[in-house]
C-alpha cells in the first residue's frame, strides 16, 4: 500500500510484510492474503486493488492522475 506502481514479488512480501524467513513459506500464502485483501478493499469501495501479474508478482495500481 505504501508503494503503488512497482512490481513486488511473493518472496519480498513474505519477508517484508509478514516477517517470514527466506524459504519458510510459499507463494500460496501470499495468494490467499492478497485474495482476502482484495475482497475487503472492494467491500470498502477502494479505488485501487492489488493486481496479480504472475502467481508470484503483484502490483498495487496507482490512482489515476498519479
Amino acid at each position: 500500500m505504501e508503494r503503488p506502481g512497482p512490481i513486488v514479488g511473493s518472496d519480498e512480501l513474505l519477508e517484508s510484510v509478514w516477517g517470514f524467513r527466506p524459504g519458510t513459506a510459499t507463494a500460496a500464502v501470499v495468494r490467499v492474503h492478497v485474495g482476502n485483501l482484495r475482497r475487503k478493499m472492494a467491500a470498502l469501495g477502494a479505488p485501487r486493488l492489488p493486481e496479480t501479474l504472475t502467481h508470484r508478482e503483484y502490483r498495487l495500481l496507482q490512482e489515476e492522475g498519479s
